[in-house]
């Protein structure tokens, strides 16, 4: 059967076999004398190794803490995007077959119970947030009235505070931050704010952080990725993006040129896309900043 009947098989292959090969091999990366005399703990159930770091500034900590999710988290997101893509396909095909489609619902639905297995959750308990995003996306498809979504909803994202008050102002902190020389963003205020506040985008925000390609210089996309990422690892930005990652970036994000991303050009910058991108130092410190605000 087609990946497209079966949407979930390369996630389940790698979820049965691979992942486990990733963490032996996770854990053998760390048994040599230089590493091994810097380890202070290792915790094989939420598989956390803790280690003293090198060196570190006054007020800071002495340890770093390296995970396993980490460690494979972007190879997982892709077989969680290809899923989700691959469901969207099979529901556009049987829109107009209610009954299909909550048949469709239904047996998918089992199917992530039985991929991400109690067994498997106990094992690694981080897996718990991928299984969500799949339900939640599936979830979406769970109704008697479902239709194609409106070419007027809006893929902007909205950013999480405890008040709208807090929403705005960490937006314009946040904006601010990105707009000091040298520059990440060119955007004016009320674009970006509309940008986290699920409103209309009409003109988008420029990605100004350039990679060279070929004695060429274009726009540097994975610590675009990483960017919208770091935003959801901390809590800013719902893990429920990841399900439209690809169609978000696209619908409010724009090229140094101010020109849009396609969706291929996306998908090929996360295959290529490193553990620390380039400004990726950068735009943790301004993440971190936005935690202070009250």
């Amino acid at each position: 059967m087609s990946e497209k009947i079966l949407p979930f098989k390369n996630l389940d292959i790698f979820l049965k076999v691979d992942i486990y090969k990733k963490l032996k091999s996770f854990y053998k990366s760390f048994e040599n004398e230089y590493d091994g005399c810097r380890i202070k703990n290792i915790n094989k159930k939420t598989h956390q190794i803790v280690f003293y770091r090198d060196c570190y500034k006054e007020g800071e900590s002495e340890f770093d803490i390296l995970t396993f999710e980490n460690h494979i988290k972007y190879i997982l997101l892709e077989y969680i995007q290809t899923s989700i893509d691959n469901l969207e396909i099979l529901f556009r095909n049987n829109f107009d077959n209610k009954d299909k489609i909550q048949q469709l619902v239904d047996f998918y639905y089992i199917q992530i119970n039985k991929i991400f297995n109690e067994n498997l959750i106990n094992k690694l308990t981080f897996l718990n947030k991928y299984k969500n995003i799949l339900q939640e996306e599936l979830a979406q498809y769970a109704t008697s009235k479902y239709s194609v979504p409106s070419p007027t909803t809006y893929l902007s994202y909205v950013l999480l505070a405890e008040t709208p008050e807090k929403q705005i102002k960490i937006i314009k902190k946040l904006y601010n931050l990105l707009i000091k020389e040298p520059a990440l963003i060119e955007a004016t205020e009320e674009e970006f704010i509309n940008s986290f506040t699920g409103r209309e985008v009409t003109i988008g925000i420029k990605w100004l952080v350039l990679a060279p390609k070929n004695k060429m210089v274009t726009t540097n996309k994975p610590s675009l990725i990483y960017f919208i990422r770091a935003l959801i690892d901390n809590k800013f930005l719902s893990p429920s993006y990841y399900s439209n990652e690809n169609k978000l970036l696209i619908y409010v994000f724009r090229d140094n040129n101010g020109k849009s991303f396609t969706s291929q050009r996306i998908s090929s910058s996360k295959t290529d896309m490193s553990k620390n991108p380039a400004e990726s130092n950068r735009i943790d410190n301004i993440i971190y900043s936005l935690e202070e605000i009250d």
